[in-house]
């Protein structure tokens, strides 16, 4: 396995690749990044750092919650996990349908070679941008980086971040990418439907569930 298709690299967070393709384009799913792709991970080991809401008490006091307000949370934490057991039942069909298809790896990582390829970046190719960035966040989940240098390593590390997802995001919009993807999908989720014909049913429930996980946040008042 190569050091692109690590579970903790950035480029797989970042692109969705090997993870999300059948969620976000055969089901023609809005998969948000996660905020991590973002933010400088922590050293293994280091407890999730949670922003505090505004207007929260001083010294890490949780603030007060209605029981309203309690229901809902409980409510969307149960929709959740749904959501997440679906999304890993569709992610485990599509990883044993690669094993079985080479030839649908191989026009995974030629759509992903594309993708690079038409990446604008910063004077060097996008896979020695990529390469750098997976560098800084090796270094930051080194417990090994002195504290006094984390700080700079995280500002570094979200700028290229955040430049190279919306070079990544113009690149997806480049015909050439948008006909390779297609063909990519369409191969994918047939073989994908021969291996376990409720694969389809699956996805529309994950969309289902994240059109429900969406509306409940949004009545939450989560999401403006």
């Amino acid at each position: 396995m190569t050091r692109f298709n690590h579970p903790l690299s950035l480029f797989a967070r970042l692109t969705g690749f090997r993870r999300f393709l059948p969620v976000a384009f055969a089901a023609g799913l809005v998969v948000t990044l996660p905020a991590q792709a973002e933010t400088a991970p922590q050293p293994e080991g280091t407890p999730p750092a949670v922003a505090p809401a505004q207007g929260n008490p001083p010294q890490g006091t949780p603030p007060a919650m209605s029981a309203e307000q309690s229901k809902q949370m409980q409510e969307i934490q149960s929709v959740h996990a749904e959501y997440m057991e679906l999304q890993k039942r569709v992610m485990q069909i599509q990883q044993d349908t690669l094993k079985t298809h080479p030839e649908l790896e191989k026009e995974e990582h030629s759509l992903r070679d594309l993708v690079l390829a038409k990446m604008s970046s910063t004077g060097k190719s996008a896979k020695d941008d990529m390469e750098e960035i997976i560098k800084l966040e090796e270094k930051l989940r080194s417990g090994e980086t002195p504290a006094e240098e984390r700080e700079a390593l995280m500002a570094d590390y979200q700028k290229k971040a955040v430049t190279f997802r919306n070079a990544q995001n113009e690149a997806m919009k480049n015909p050439e990418v948008q006909a390779a993807q297609k063909k990519l999908m369409n191969d994918l989720m047939t073989a994908m439907k021969e291996k376990d014909p409720q694969v389809e049913k699956l996805m529309q429930e994950l969309q289902q569930k994240q059109q429900q996980l969406s509306e409940m946040m949004k009545n939450s008042g989560h999401m403006q």
